[in-house]
């Protein structure tokens, strides 16, 4: 069976790589004259002139080295999405959330130990800068896999069992996958090894990622298609040129070009991934700690229709968060040093916290966690008003990943462990939702994160080559003098302010001031004076 795959967002792959020290070298630069979907060329961001780039590939245990440099003429950052960095929070990624933006010509080297294993992959987290190209998967080998398949991608024979790693790295479309023909078998979830769910589709929003095992035919006389057909529902318009139903042919037999009727699915997939269920069992635990969070779009003070939640949109500090928790000592404990419209949360350690997500907007949206995996305990329409008697609660071994699909004008209910010291942001992983201010910041456990870690020199030195402060308060000073830090974006006022009432007064006293003179200049015009003379002297 040959696959011959053309489908961009996504990558499948299959190899193995043995080493202790993982070490890639890249110069994040320009590759001109690439045209990803078949209609334009156009400039995208690559690793060393190249792109597609090539997957990352590490074992668990190993140690994975990237030493960066950035030959754009903007700054950029690069994350591993999924990777739990626990210890390590400064290789994170985000900029401003964990660091400062590597500037133009400068170098800086990521290390961190690899504990995970599965399907993930890395981009840049530097405003919407992955969306032009810099993303790559990274599969983590298991060599004690709980699975069994065959492990050769392009072979010409039959009867064997693929293991097909689907990774969505788009930036807004959620995609719905089917093979015709071929019935697939969830075997893991965001890095979550599940228990084995047949499905005959599934979706991925932005960020999420599957693998399935296929099993191929004995006969060779129909080859097949492969599908991946956009949710095109929160599209404001669809262009002429775009095709949103992808597909990619599975060959059976080369040679011929005859294919088996499609059952492609469209955008009607039955498939619910709160159904899926943890190979590693784990009952839902009652939490210690509620945040609750309120999804909604809104136009600003600015001017500018904002993603936000509980009406207040994210906006990053003058100093990243993780160099402010490890730099303000016992300050760290207090909310205000992080910033007024940082959106942060304080965390206990080891406190079991529970995430409401009410979605006000009329479009369903991917949310993604850094620096863990939680349990997805509940779900429905309408608003979660506290009711708890209400809720169909999922506390039997329920679904665990990273990101999740919170669906239009529903609720979603999340819970998580704190137990990984560090900041890490939540945030909608449509790339442009995300930089109007779609996110939250939770700071877990400051004073356990300034015991067991220290901030290196190169995440201070980052940020002064970019003219930004590398450690203090959000406003890059110390104590709770909090001026100069971003915030004053918020609501427009339903009711008037106190300058509105001032301004409304003076309209009015000017409107009053205008209607006067009228009269008086009614009852005064020369011109209607001088025409009653000139008629009584005619007389």
């Amino acid at each position: 069976m040959h696959f011959k795959l053309s489908l961009v967002p996504f990558l499948f792959i299959i190899n193995y790589l043995n080493a202790a020290r993982v070490v890639y070298d890249y110069n994040i630069t320009y590759v001109d004259d690439i045209n990803p979907d078949n209609l334009y060329s156009r400039q995208v961001v690559g690793i060393n002139g190249q792109w597609p780039i090539p997957p990352v590939e590490v074992t668990i245990g190993d140690t994975l080295v990237m030493n960066v440099h950035n030959s754009l003429n903007e700054p950029t950052s690069l994350h591993a999405h999924g990777q739990f960095q626990n210890g390590s929070n400064y290789m994170d990624g985000p900029v401003m959330v964990t660091q400062c933006a590597i500037p133009s010509n400068y170098d800086l080297q990521y290390e961190f130990n690899i504990t995970q294993t599965g399907t993930y992959w890395i981009h840049s987290h530097y405003m919407g800068q992955y969306m032009d190209g810099l993303r790559m998967p990274m599969i983590i080998h298991n060599p004690n896999e709980t699975y069994k398949y065959d492990n050769d991608f392009i072979v010409t024979l039959s009867g064997k069992t693929y293991r097909i790693r689907v990774i969505n790295m788009s930036g807004f479309a959620t995609f719905f996958f089917s093979i015709d023909g071929h019935e697939m078998e969830i075997i893991e979830v965001d890095g979550v090894y599940t228990e084995p769910y047949k499905t005959q589709s599934l979706y991925l929003t932005a960020a999420q990622r599957f693998s399935v095992l296929v099993n191929t035919k004995n006969s060779t006389q129909f080859n097949y298609l492969m599908h991946a057909d956009m949710d095109t529902v929160m599209f404001d318009t669809l262009p002429d040129a775009l095709n949103p139903n992808v597909t990619a042919p599975i060959y059976y037999n080369i040679s011929n070009n005859k294919f088996a009727p499609s059952q492609d699915v469209g955008m009607g997939s039955p498939f619910d991934d709160f159904k899926l269920t943890p190979l590693n069992k784990a009952m839902a635990v009652e939490p210690d700690h509620q945040v609750n969070l309120t999804i909604d779009f809104q136009v600003t003070t600015d001017g500018m229709n904002r993603g936000m939640f509980n009406e207040i949109p994210y906006l990053s500090p003058l100093v990243p968060t993780t160099n402010t928790m490890l730099s303000m000592g016992n300050d760290s404990n207090n909310i205000d040093v992080y910033g007024p419209q940082t959106m942060a949360f304080i965390l206990n350690h080891l406190d079991m916290v529970e995430v409401v997500l009410n979605n006000l907007d009329a479009n369903a949206h991917p949310f993604h966690l850094h620096g863990h995996v939680f349990q997805m305990v509940a779900k429905g329409d309408g608003v979660f008003d506290g009711n708890r008697s209400a809720v169909e609660w999922i506390n039997n071994n329920p679904s665990q990943r990273d990101t999740i699909r919170v669906d239009a004008e529903g609720y979603a209910i999340i819970r998580f462990r704190a137990d990984n010291p560090g900041v890490w942001i939540f945030h909608c992983h449509i790339d442009w939702h995300l930089e109007s201010g779609l996110a939250a910041i939770f700071v877990s456990s400051p004073d356990v994160a300034q015991q067991r870690m220290q901030l290196p020199q190169a995440f201070i030195d980052i940020c002064e080559a970019g003219g930004s402060p590398g450690v203090g308060n959000a406003a890059g000073k110390q104590g709770l003098d909090l001026s100069g830090a971003p915030s004053g974006i918020t609501l427009i006022p339903d009711a008037f302010t106190a300058k509105g009432k001032g301004a409304l007064a003076a309209c009015i006293i000017s409107a009053i001031i205008g209607m006067g003179a009228i009269v008086w200049y009614s009852m005064n015009d020369p011109y209607t004076k001088a025409r009653q003379i000139a008629l009584q002297q005619s007389k």
